[in-house]
Order: structure tokens, then sequence, then C-alpha cells
């Protein structure tokens, strides 16, 4: 006796800050496993790895979350935690005064991408003819952001380098070499680098609240996987 095949609905995302969309559909038993799974471990790796796991499934494997930001991973896994269990979620708040908890229920759109719109160039001029072009870090390496040197960061962010017309990607670039040129640049360029990565999309929701034990004003970024998985 064949068992019923269960239909599943499909719906489309358009993803911020690109002109990309993709078909999707919500979680089944085997993502909320996963997600079980790296709640309990507790570990933000296990987090992050389940929220590629469940994009690259529910967007049947169209998706390669190895490239993506981590903004886009994040913004991505909630709008499919709406479409599967409801926009609404809530968790618990601490006072920074007295350390008092108190619940706290928010929605997915209350979530916003900051920096999307951000007017400082990926494009780093050395002279009129040559320069860096830059991208924000794939949610793979801003994993890794704090075990990795600088100039390690600013390879896996550089898209790639110009030289008149001549285009060299990042990877065709052997290590020793790129440590070569990135320090024989001037302190301003490296400087220029470092504020185009600092100034990276990111996903947050703003809380601000009044303790009702201590009468402490608190100001909460609601940001990590800790949040998005209750």
């Amino acid at each position: 006796m064949a068992l019923p095949k269960i239909d599943v609905p499909t719906f489309d995302l358009e993803l911020p800050g690109t002109d990309t969309k993709y078909k999707f559909r919500p979680f089944l038993v085997k993502e909320d496993k996963l997600l079980t799974l790296a709640l309990s471990s507790g570990e933000i790796p296990d987090m992050l790895n389940a929220c590629r796991q469940i994009i690259e499934n529910c967007s049947f494997n169209k998706v390669d979350t190895k490239e993506l930001p981590m903004y886009l991973i994040q913004w991505i896994f909630l709008q499919l935690r709406a479409k599967s269990v409801g926009e609404t979620f809530s968790f618990s708040l601490r006072c920074g005064g007295c350390e008092e908890t108190m619940n706290y229920e928010c929605k997915t759109s209350d979530f916003e991408v900051v920096n999307l719109d951000s007017d400082i160039s990926n494009k780093i001029e050395l002279s009129e003819s040559a320069g860096i072009v830059l991208k924000h870090p794939t949610c793979m390496v801003e994993a890794e952001l704090e075990e990795m040197e600088d100039i390690e960061v600013i390879r896996c962010c550089t898209n790639y380098i110009y030289n008149g017309d001549e285009i060299i990607q990042s990877e065709d670039i052997p290590s020793e070499e790129f440590v070569e040129f990135i320090e024989s640049m001037p302190i301003h360029v490296k400087d220029k680098i470092v504020e185009y990565l600092g100034n990276k999309p990111y996903l947050e929701h703003m809380v601000n609240f009044k303790c009702k034990g201590c009468d402490t004003d608190n100001q909460v970024s609601i940001n990590g996987y800790e949040h998005f998985f209750v």
C-alpha cells in the first residue's frame, strides 16, 4: 500500500540588497529536528550550520549558503520561520541593572537590515587605473572573524583587484604575494577598506524597555541565533 504524498506549499522570496528571487517551502519535520539539535547544543557554529542546511533544503538546493553574507542567512531563516511556525515569537530580556528577566514578544517584521543602503563604496582606488573591489564577508568567514588575522579577513573580502584592463581574482593570488601587496599599501587605503568592512549590513531589532524591578532604562540589540531559534 502506497502512503499518500503530502503537498507542501511554496513561496517566493526576493533577497534584500540583491535582484535575486528564489522559491522556498516551509520547514518540515526534518528541519524541525535540525533546529532542536542545534538549540540543545547552545553553540553558535551548530546554529549557523543548522540555518544553512535548512535554507538549502527549503530552497530545493538552489541557494548556495556558503556564498551568502550573514545578514542574508539570518533574514532568509526568519522568513522561513514565519512561514513555518508563525511570525510571532517570544523570549526573555534581562535587565542590565538588577538582572531581573521579563518576557518579550516580537514579530519577524520588527527586524530590519541595517546598513543595506550604506554609501560607502566597495571600490577602493589605488591610482587612476588600479584598485580593489571588495565584497561583504560570507557567513563562513564571519563565523571565523575572531580567529582571523586582519590581512586574512581582507583577502577573504576581496572580490578582485584591477590594474588597467586586467582583472585579478583574489583566489588566484598566492598568499605571500597578497600579504606583500597589502603591507605595501598607504595607511589611508587600508583605512578605507576597514571602513567598508566595518559597515557591513546586519539584521537587528532594537528593544528599549524599563525594568519593572529597578526602573533601569535598558536597550537591547536582538540579532543573534540565540534569539531566532526560540
